[in-house]
């Protein structure tokens, strides 16, 4: 994975797993071999397990509080099913 997206960068390409930082958490949508589970999931920034960090892009800031962001999230939760 991570020296194919090496060569491949290079060329402005790439296969790469994505997060959103918010408040301390990195979000992240991933399917499921069975099906079952959440499709939206959190880990540590930079720390997804089975990737390789590679660069953050800042995306801006958000205005809502905490609380909010984790509503919003746990809807999402509901609508991207891990298998979508």
């Amino acid at each position: 994975g991570s020296l194919l997206n090496r060569f491949l960068k290079n060329m402005g390409i790439g296969v790469y797993h994505c997060g959103v930082e918010v408040f301390g958490r990195e979000w992240s949508f991933a399917g499921t071999e069975s099906g079952e589970g959440h499709g939206v999931f959190e880990c540590p920034p930079r720390r997804c397990k089975g990737h390789t960090y590679d660069e953050t892009v800042l995306m801006g800031f958000t205005a809502l509080p905490e609380e909010s962001v984790l509503s919003i999230i746990e809807l999402l939760r509901v609508d991207w099913q891990p298998a979508d």
